[in-house]
């Protein structure tokens, strides 16, 4: 049984770096590619291989042409990844690394899940809507959904929190979250249920 003031950590540890705008899944595989000591690959690069897709008028802060569109379409919140092309682009892009994604609403125990994955190096992005934790955050944005990678997990008071690390440009690098919150943004709630991309080694 885990104690009341447990926290079970990814190691090592992550060195946060700053998303480009619209990036911050990419930007997140390039936390998972750092803390793991590959290759780096610029974000434009992994944006263009995973068909992000970006608000039109913003296609001059990129140097690569990228896809765009005048508004997100309907059944998304954000603009970004509207396909999971991850496994290939991996491939392509030559990481040596597997990626599979797991919807909460399937896993039986999501703290032991993700408990797991953090005790054997797994890394865990969650793209989750932040309108549930939104107050916890510096930008007043709700209704969006961001990426963000799963640092580490406690269990306090019989309350689970993670420990998320936010590539947002005007956010902290890491902030504790109510897992139930978390869970909440990705629930059909919001859309379509989102789930927990999880890189292993190959």
């Amino acid at each position: 049984m885990i104690n009341a003031f447990s926290t079970i950590k990814i190691k090592p540890e992550y060195i946060p770096l700053t998303q480009q705008k619209h990036l911050c899944f990419p930007c997140c595989i390039q936390w998972v590619l750092l803390r793991r000591g590959l290759k780096m690959i610029g974000q434009e690069t992994l944006a263009k291989e995973l068909g992000v897709v970006i608000a039109s008028g913003n296609q001059k802060l990129f140097n690569t042409r990228l896809k765009t569109a005048k508004e997100v379409i309907k059944g998304k919140t954000a603009y970004g990844t509207w396909k999971f092309t991850l496994p290939q682009a991996l491939k392509k892009l030559r990481v040596p690394l597997s990626v599979k994604r797991f919807a909460p609403s399937k896993i039986k125990d999501v703290r032991k899940f993700l408990e797991d994955n953090l005790k054997n190096g797994h890394d865990t992005i969650v793209p989750t809507n932040i309108t549930p934790f939104s107050d916890q955050l510096i930008l007043d944005i709700t209704g969006y959904v961001h990426s963000m990678v799963i640092c580490a997990i406690r269990t306090k008071n019989g309350k689970t929190s993670v420990k998320l690390g936010d590539p947002a440009y005007m956010a902290k690098k890491f902030i504790w979250v109510d897992l139930g919150k978390v869970l909440a943004g990705m629930s059909k709630e919001f859309g379509k249920e989102k789930k927990f991309i999880v890189f292993s080694g190959v």
